[in-house]
């Protein structure tokens, strides 16, 4: 029995590092990032070569331990993406900025709030099958099963994630699973808005998103598909009238 207790923490870190090995090829990105607000600005701004380069940062995050990048390390990413400095520069600036704070950052390193939230929704979850796993691995050859770590316990303390938004983590990550960063961080969004312009208190913010938030947020894309039709519609109409104008000088002058 004793050499099949000293098997168990070998089989454990054997299962820990097939877990790391997983780990690499995982990467949550929500399908419809390209129409968000913010990464609009940036592709007004920068182009698709912006758009790229964000991604490939948040790449470069979700690989680090912290899930930071380095503001000394920003020539190296240059280098790394074969781009220039002085472009990297100016994108991390622009995403620093109030305009989008697609990133944030202390002045040593820059991070997306955004991936952070996401990772650590994943880090909990994972800590929680790891702490399964021992559990089983501590049945399987008959070793003392181990007390489950208080980092592991879910908080159903509330959080902040807006001047007047705050509820439990669990809640929120229901949210993102639910509907996806993007259209989570909006409703959020609307409810911090109404509730700090009419001055109005909710028992329970995430029963208030669901309640009406998502509905008026699901109203809000409607109309702006709408409005994109009829923009998509205007634009192929008024082209329509300037090419037939046009043939029409081109026919009088060839007459």
């Amino acid at each position: 029995m004793n050499s099949l207790a000293n098997i168990a923490p070998l089989m454990e870190g054997v299962l820990e590092m097939m877990g790391d090995m997983k780990e690499s090829y995982y990467f949550s990105h929500d399908y419809n990032a390209r129409h968000d607000r913010k990464l609009v600005r940036l592709r007004m701004k920068f182009g698709w070569a912006g758009y790229g380069l964000f991604w490939a940062m948040i790449e470069v995050m979700r690989e680090q331990t912290a899930y930071k990048i380095g503001v000394a390390d920003l020539d190296g990413l240059a280098y790394e993406f074969q781009v220039e400095s002085e472009l990297i520069s100016e994108m991390v600036t622009f995403c620093l900025s109030d305009e989008v704070k697609l990133f944030d950052s202390d002045g040593e390193w820059i991070w997306s709030e955004s991936l952070l939230r996401r990772m650590k929704h994943k880090d909990y979850i994972r800590k929680l099958k790891s702490d399964g796993g021992r559990k089983a691995m501590a049945k399987r050859w008959g070793t003392d099963e181990p007390k489950p770590l208080e980092s592991e316990k879910e908080p159903d303390k509330k959080v902040n994630y807006a001047a007047n938004v705050n509820m439990r983590e669990k809640d929120y990550n229901t949210l993102i699973t639910r509907f996806g960063d993007i259209a989570t961080g909006r409703m959020i969004e609307i409810l911090d808005n109404y509730k700090g312009s009419k001055g109005k208190r909710y028992k329970d913010d995430y029963r208030a998103i669901l309640s009406w938030v998502a509905e008026k947020y699901k109203d809000e894309q409607e109309k702006e598909k709408r409005r994109k039709t009829n923009e998509y519609r205007t634009t192929t109409a008024v082209e329509a009238k300037v090419a037939a104008r046009r043939k029409l000088t081109e026919e009088f002058l060839n007459t």
